[in-house]
């Protein structure tokens, strides 16, 4: 988000879509920013519900009151993950970077839910507990509509 530079950049295309549509979180890490390549880290995943930031690296603090925070579960065993009000574990437990730079995209399925969102991401370097490069990321945000 925000066109800078940071651990991660988070991107949602397009802006406006239908209720039921599956999402694409559009991501790019960049591991050499705070020397996590190789390091494991537990990613932490968000939705933020109207947020009143988006596009831009937030401190957790932000993050948490800049609307209402669901958290991305770990995938089940059949590899569902669920939004949950409270935190039960990292999104992605003890992923490890080989290369400085790494993209992809996440797709999800709101399901009927309908309003305006953001997503973010915050990694836990696992050797120093420390949160990396002592921030967040926040996604652009994006309305989902009803037909």
């Amino acid at each position: 988000g925000g066109g800078g530079s940071n651990f991660i950049d988070l991107s949602v295309s397009p802006a406006t879509m239908s209720v039921g549509t599956g999402i694409n979180l559009a991501f790019t890490c960049n591991a050499g920013l705070f020397n996590y390549q190789g390091v494991p880290v537990d990613v932490y995943w968000v939705i933020v519900v109207n947020p009143s930031i988006s596009d831009q690296a937030a401190t957790v603090d932000q993050l948490l009151s800049s609307g209402t925070v669901y958290y991305f579960s770990p995938p089940n065993k059949r590899g569902q993950m669920l939004m949950t009000s409270k935190l039960k574990g990292p999104s992605f437990p003890g992923v490890v970077l080989s290369t400085p730079t790494y993209s992809g995209t996440l797709t999800v399925n709101l399901g009927s839910n309908a309003g305006t969102f953001a997503f973010a991401m915050g990694f836990i370097n696992r050797n120093t507990g420390a949160l990396v490069g002592n921030i967040t990321e926040v996604s652009n945000a994006f309305t989902l509509k009803r037909p």
